[in-house]
């Protein structure tokens, strides 16, 4: 990721739901904004990221991507990671899979 407006990135292992399990109807493509959701004691949701895939993953699939989060919400979401290394992917109020770290250094970003 080289857009500056993420503060920093982390790698992550992506599974998606399967479409059966209600999971998309449809691949995600290289370039993904869904809503990590945090299992905090009041569900705590965290927009403002991409998800980076080296290519699109289908239903069901499995893949490593980088993760980035906006500058806006990079202190609470590196406090929620610390705490937090698996989580919730959304889109909309759909739970679509979910994600792991698998890196757990963060890679600011030069501004």
């Amino acid at each position: 990721m080289t857009n500056s407006k993420f503060a920093f990135t982390i790698r992550v292992q992506i599974e998606l739901l399967k479409t059966s399990e209600g999971g998309l109807s449809c691949a995600v493509g290289l370039i993904y904004r869904p809503l990590c959701v945090f299992p905090t004691d009041s569900r705590e949701v965290v927009g403002m990221c991409q998800l980076e895939l080296a290519s699109p993953l289908a239903p069901g699939a499995t893949a490593a991507a980088l993760l980035g989060f906006d500058a806006l919400v990079a202190e609470r979401a590196r406090e929620l990671i610390a705490r937090y290394p698996e989580f919730a992917l959304e889109e909309g109020s759909q739970v679509i899979g979910s994600a792991r770290v698998i890196d757990g250094s963060l890679y600011p970003h030069a501004n």
